[in-house]
């Protein structure tokens, strides 16, 4: 079985900046979505669109969450009480990305980790790309 991104017919001079492959099942993986961002095009699922033609980029529906761990250890003799404790957290944020060309909106992106520096690599590569015209 072939790679979704080998799939991905790439133009010469062409970069892989930011992919992200959603599956699902253990055995059998399917895949449901993909998401890919070169430096000529930005791909969600099957609908391209070059980043020349993105008027904006918002963020909706942002929170964090993450994941925290706490292992605390009590010895207990008598009087004497002793204990040791530790904290693990992990936070990031999740958001939606709502991408705008033509002033309309085009993709809808969901449930992005670390939407804001997804979105700022998007309008750099679309200044960057204007600015080359």
């Amino acid at each position: 079985m072939t790679s979704p991104l080998d799939q991905l017919q790439l133009s010469a001079g062409e970069e892989i900046l930011y992919s992200v492959l959603n599956t699902k099942g253990i055995f059998r993986k399917k895949l449901t979505g993909r998401i890919i961002l070169t430096n000529l095009k930005l791909v969600a699922n099957e609908y391209e669109l070059p980043p020349s033609e993105v008027n904006d980029v918002v963020i909706l529906n942002r929170h964090r969450t993450g994941q925290a761990h706490y292992t605390s250890y009590n010895v207990r003799g008598g009087h004497v009480r002793s204990g040791a404790g530790s904290m693990n957290s992990k936070g990031f944020t999740i958001g939606d990305l709502i991408v705008i060309s033509h002033n309309r909106t085009d993709v809808i992106l969901r449930n992005i980790s670390d939407c804001e520096g997804l979105r700022n690599l998007i309008l750099s590569l679309c200044k960057s790309l204007n600015q080359g015209r």
